[in-house]
């Protein structure tokens, strides 16, 4: 059966095909996607999916009395600094109770994730159609968006499908190029410079409130739609914390400086939390685009704007003028006041993150940005053209290299804040998970097809002509297992440095799955669980990380189709 359109109708929400369709699709992204997901839950209601199905059709018969059960909290790290002392012991550079930091990730409950999927279904293609489509040059909203086709003057969500949201990477790219198209396409006059401005919304999810998810619901209504539908979204969305988590959620919203935490209406976890998202910012959205081309100053002109999600990029111009300024510093907060004030306006809570707001001029000597988005492309290109041993190892070239430019970026910006330090068009997270994926997927391509010790060098098979045109020595399988040994050991040695880097840690050990190094993790681990470790926030952190390496050691650790793909044991001993 075949249904082209869901429209926000209360009674759709009770039919089998659209319920069928919103679990199909929450349990496809929970696998996927929310890597602390109750798996076991999910397993239990496909083993009997009607009696599920039923169950929650037969609740919205009474739709006046739906209450969306309390989310259990995940304490999870966020980005933050730690150093192992000279006793060994792991621990915060900061001290204090904020020292450690902790982001509220959220279990929430599979009926009302089905249910949450369903009301998005019904919203699909109006949400997705407000937006327009993201691979139009103009478009304000690129993250977070529905796998949709264009039919007319619409986007149509193929919700019979299991795919949900469309390719991170291939909309990111998108995001991060169109700010240096669209400076590379202006002519200055002699009085103007060109800088394109990155920003962040602070701690946005956490801070969308019921109430301002309800408002913009009403924004997407319209005259002849079923209430009943908009009042029941509002019930459903709007969440409550477990009675055992208040006392956490408590000092996370002490810490953070939130006014109210212990209602919710995007819980870090929800798989339509990112769709509800880009509801909330439907309105900010329409005032950038009706901003661009005017000066949001006397002098100061606003040329494009664009989003993904809460990470805003935008290019504008500015007139030299004794009035304007032309301190870096003084251009931000222009900038930073404007977009405060524009934020206010429609979504009145959120806040733009002053710490993460930077600008880099274009075409001048003033903190120029290095487009390692450009290096990212060319590897991902190449990643996804195939290759053969030599194209392999020029790609892990690339991503060493890669690596290496962010991190001296990073330092020498921490460091020295001169206003001529250059700037990153990507952030440190985004390109440490980007080159720990693809060194993985390229290690295990090409080992299989090196040699395992080395040929004489005057053989013929000695080399082979590189995509540079030269002849070089192949790897062998030996000296591969040594650059992947390093890579790893570096990739530790982020997660040891900041933990949230987990991620990291779970690819490194995929990559190298060293007995040894495990232990060495334990180690610093075990101190802060054990009766007189470091309690509240650093405990949490601990049992978090291992938790994230029990499930993978469970679920991908070392798990290949062919042996050959893994380091080889018989040098080190520790390699299973």
């Amino acid at each position: 059966m075949t249904i082209e359109v869901l429209e926000p109708r209360l009674d759709l929400l009770r039919q089998e095909y659209v319920l069928v369709q919103a679990w199909k699709k929450t349990a496809a992204h929970i696998r996927n996607h929310n890597w602390f997901a109750d798996t076991l839950e999910l397993d239990r209601a496909a083993v009997n999916l009607p009696a599920f199905l039923a169950e929650i059709a037969e609740t919205l018969q009474s739709p006046d009395e739906w209450k969306s059960l309390p989310l259990r909290i995940v304490p999870a790290p966020k980005s933050q600094r730690w150093r192992v002392t000279e006793s060994g012991a792991w621990m915060p550079v900061k001290k204090g109770a904020t020292a450690a930091k902790l982001r509220p990730l959220a279990h929430v409950s599979l009926r009302d994730q089905v249910v949450a999927t369903a009301l998005m279904l019904c919203l699909a293609n109006r949400v997705e159609t407000l937006q327009d489509d993201p691979r139009h040059k103009q478009v304000i909203s690129y993250g977070n968006r529905l796998f949709c086709d264009r039919v007319g003057g619409e986007l149509r969500h193929r919700w019979g499908s299991a795919k949900l949201y469309r390719a991170y990477f291939q909309d990111y790219r998108s995001f991060l190029s169109r700010p240096e198209a669209t400076a590379s396409g202006i002519v200055p006059s002699p009085d103007q410079r060109i800088f394109i401005v990155h920003s962040d919304l602070s701690q946005f999810y956490d801070r969308v409130r019921p109430e301002r998810l309800a408002i913009a619901l009403q924004g997407v209504q319209q005259v002849d739609d079923d209430q009943g539908f908009f009042d029941f979204a509002k019930r459903v969305l709007e969440w409550s914390w477990h009675s055992r988590d208040v006392q956490e959620v408590a000092i996370y919203a002490s810490q953070s400086g939130l006014d109210d935490f212990t209602r919710v209406a995007l819980p870090q976890g929800l798989v339509s939390a990112g769709f509800f998202a880009n509801v909330v910012l439907l309105a900010f959205d329409g005032d950038l685009r009706k901003a661009i081309g005017k000066d949001i100053v006397p002098g100061v002109r606003l040329v494009d704007a664009c989003r993904y999600v809460d990470d805003l990029r935008i290019v504008i111009t500015v007139r030299s003028t004794s009035e304007n300024g032309d301190g870096l510093e003084h251009i931000k907060k222009v900038v930073t006041d404007w977009l405060q004030a524009l934020l206010t306006a429609s979504s009145p809570g959120l806040l733009i993150s002053e710490e993460k707001t930077g600008l880099a001029q274009v075409g001048g000597p003033e903190r120029p940005f290095v487009r390692q988005s450009t290096k990212m492309n060319r590897i991902q290109s190449a990643v996804s053209g195939g290759f053969d041993a030599i194209g392999g190892e020029e790609i892990l070239d690339a991503i060493h290299g890669l690596m290496g430019t962010q991190e001296a970026l990073k330092q020498e910006y921490e460091e020295t804040h001169w206003r001529f330090s250059p700037l990153p068009d990507v952030r440190d997270d985004t390109v440490a998970r980007f080159a720990a994926g693809r060194f993985r997927t390229t290690f295990r391509s090409i080992r299989p097809l090196l040699e395992h010790q080395g040929v004489p060098s005057d053989s013929e098979d000695a080399g082979e002509d590189s995509a540079l045109g030269a002849i070089r020595p192949r790897r062998t399988q030996v000296e591969l297992d040594d650059e992947a040994r390093a890579f790893t050991l570096g990739l530790i040695n982020r997660w040891v440095a900041d933990p949230s880097n987990v991620r990291l840690l779970r690819i490194a050990f995929d990559v190298w799955p060293d007995a040894g190094m495990l232990r060495e993790v334990l180690g610093l681990l075990r101190p802060i669980m054990e009766k007189g470790g470091r309690r509240k926030a650093p405990r949490r952190v601990a049992w978090y990380c291992l938790s994230e390496l029990l499930r993978a050691g469970a679920t991908e650790t070392g798990l290949v189709d062919d042996e050959e793909c893994l380091p080889r044991g018989d040098r080190s001993g520790a390699v299973p």
